[in-house]
């Protein structure tokens, strides 16, 4: 069963398991593609403007490449739609991709809601891994 409070301190986060708390940030938890967890989210945020959307998000990986990376783009689609309703104008965002089918279209359509759009790939990410983290700056909606 989800937990939902009202976000207050300004770091919010959203997790679909339970994490050990951190001081100044507040959780909800809930799975972010369910439909009712989604209009709770912006109902919640429906006057707050947020500055950053940060999505770590990943599909829990059946081995079927082309659906896994379908299953990837999805979730990072409903991350950039959220950020049509909750960024504050100049806001950023960043995003979690895994290269392949779709990962040019997404970062292309991104591009038309932000001033600047680059990829990067942290040290920490192995070196064989297809994961590349999108950073978009400039939110014009």
């Amino acid at each position: 069963m989800s937990r939902f409070r009202r976000l207050t301190r300004g770091v919010e986060s959203i997790h679909i398991l339970p994490i050990e708390k951190i001081e100044s940030v507040d959780f909800y938890q809930g799975d972010f593609t369910d439909e009712i967890f989604y209009e709770f989210l912006l109902k919640k945020t429906k006057n707050i403007k947020i500055d950053l959307v940060m999505s770590d998000m990943a599909p829990n990986i059946s081995g079927i490449k082309v659906s896994d990376q379908a299953k990837s783009i999805y979730l990072a689609e409903l991350a950039r739609d959220v950020c049509k309703e909750i960024l504050k104008s100049d806001g950023n965002f960043i995003c979690k991709l895994f290269q392949g089918e779709g990962f040019d279209k997404y970062i292309k359509d991104t591009r038309r809601y932000f001033n600047k759009v680059s990829v990067f790939k942290p040290d920490a990410s192995r070196a064989d891994s297809a994961e590349i983290f999108m950073i978009a700056k400039g939110f014009i909606g």
